[in-house]
């Protein structure tokens, strides 16, 4: 409820220069899958939490959320911790099938990996 009421409260001027830099990032990203299929980034800052009470750190995903392309977090080796690192797959807008399969292969070459 607190973030939405915080999203409220935006003035609509702020709003509306946050939308037009969000089209512009997004024209940006389209023209770098001119050169690539596909973004291999780090899905969190560190391994993932313990137990079970939160998913882990969203900031290495947000910005894939706000341009609207569809991203994987793909699980590869363990942290200090020895709990689970992931990487994030990410693919171009509305390519959501072409980014599954790319996740299939990554997956599969990360776990052929020697230990890191």
């Amino acid at each position: 409820m607190e973030l939405l009421e915080q999203g409220l409260s935006v003035p609509r001027n702020e709003f509306e220069t946050s939308c037009a830099i969000r089209d512009r990032a997004s024209r940006i990203l389209e023209s770098m899958f001119i050169d690539c299929d596909f973004l291999l980034a780090p899905a969190a800052p560190g391994e993932a939490p313990r137990g079970l009470e939160a998913t882990g750190d969203p900031l290495f995903s947000r910005a894939w959320n706000l341009l609207k392309v569809p991203s994987v977090s793909i699980p590869f080796g363990k942290g200090p911790g020895g709990l689970p690192l992931s990487v994030q797959l990410i693919g171009r807008y509305g390519d959501d099938d072409a980014l599954l399969s790319a996740v299939k292969w990554v997956y599969g070459c990360l776990q052929n990996k020697p230990d890191l």
